[in-house]
């Protein structure tokens, strides 16, 4: 039988990206508002493109590592630390978190084609009036409202599908990865965000389950790095970490 190659996923690469420039952030001790290289140097640095390099930061910023400020690029917000477990705990996380996000995955996969195909006239009103309200949180840069729109969004979606076994998977794996999976509020700044959920709820009200099926897929993928990153080093923000020394000129506080 002749080989078959294997597909290169798009999405490793911008996670080891991301996993590298969470590492460099950290051995070199950047503190919270501190600037990274500009773009063209991590290109040159990574040996990848100069998207691939900003799809990275892109991850990061949705994890709360760094944020995009005008004229200066992207600038560190927030320290790192390891989560807190033993070496046994990590090892089971690595492995059954990746399994578990792309069972949710299938799951609301399978929702959004049932969607499309029983939803009823009452019910693409509630998912457009959603869509709406999301989108509306995003333009006024209120993430935390954004955030909760966004579980509102994805629950009817499963609701819609009227698939009682489906509706129970969804919780019990929801619930197990939503540590991992669950957006933090920075990762609503995503400007892909409006544009994947309009996708699903615009397949579901045309009643195309291929269509709807596909754009939670999407959705789901564009999502993966960002994960990837949080499980392979282990890392989350918002943790002073360990004590730093001033640069020089710094003020002590």
């Amino acid at each position: 039988m002749a080989y078959q190659l294997s597909r290169i996923q798009p999405e490793s690469v911008i996670a080891k990206a991301a996993e590298e420039l969470r590492r460099f952030i950290e051995a070199h001790d950047l503190a919270p508002g501190e600037a990274l290289p500009p773009e063209v140097r991590l290109s040159s640095m990574l040996g990848i493109s100069r998207n691939s390099v900003r799809e990275a930061l892109r991850v990061l910023d949705g994890l709360g590592f760094i944020e995009k400020r005008p004229g200066r690029g992207a600038v560190v917000r927030s320290r790192v630390r390891a989560l807190a477990g033993s070496p046994a705990g990590r090892e089971a996380i690595v492995e059954g978190i990746p399994v578990a996000y792309q069972s949710r995955m299938l799951i609301e996969q399978r929702c959004a084609e049932l969607a499309a195909q029983r939803a009823t006239p009452a019910q693409h009103a509630e998912l457009q009036g959603q869509l709406a309200r999301f989108e509306e949180t995003l333009k006024r840069l209120d993430f935390a409202a954004a955030a909760g729109v966004h579980v509102e969004l994805h629950e009817t979606l499963v609701r819609i599908a009227a698939n009682p076994i489906l509706a129970s998977m969804f919780e019990s794996v929801r619930f197990t990865i939503a540590e991992f999976t669950e957006p933090a509020p920075e990762a609503f700044r995503d400007p892909r965000l409006p544009s994947l959920h309009r996708a699903i709820c615009h397949a579901i009200v045309a009643g195309n389950p291929r269509a709807a099926g596909k754009a939670v897929r999407r959705h789901f993928q564009a999502n993966r790095p960002r994960l990837e990153v949080r499980i392979r080093t282990g890392s989350r923000p918002g943790s002073p970490g360990r004590p730093r020394s001033p640069h020089p000129g710094e003020r002590e506080r």
